[in-house]
């Protein structure tokens, strides 16, 4: 839930790590951020390339697109010239967020 009283998601227990849900809970957090609606879209963009190759079982492709992903949150986090604009772009904090979320993805592929 993200505070507005309805279910976002309900997670059953299981034994496998499913990764494209766990992609679907970090569109879903990137969504909830209060940023520009562009980088919004650009990082749910890239998240659904992964899942889809994943879905199309090209799991090693999946993981460079996860790796891109990451490098381009690292570069953005790691400008000198950034400004944390509110309202606009990422903060520090969700980019490493997002960054803790996607190696855990990584961890987890197969």
């Amino acid at each position: 839930m993200t505070g507005d009283g309805i279910t976002d998601f309900t997670i059953n227990p299981q034994s496998t790590f499913d990764p494209t849900l766990f992609l679907q809970i970090v569109r879903k957090m990137i969504n909830d951020f209060d940023i520009n609606k562009g980088i919004k879209t650009d990082l749910s963009k890239k998240i659904d390339s992964i899942i889809t190759a994943i879905q199309k079982g090209k799991i090693s492709k999946a993981k460079l697109k996860a790796e891109q992903f990451m490098k381009i949150l690292n570069k953005q986090s790691e400008n000198p010239k950034r400004k944390e604009q509110k309202h606009h772009r990422l903060t520090k904090e969700e980019v490493q967020t997002i960054l803790t979320m996607i190696n855990q993805l990584l961890d987890n592929l197969n």
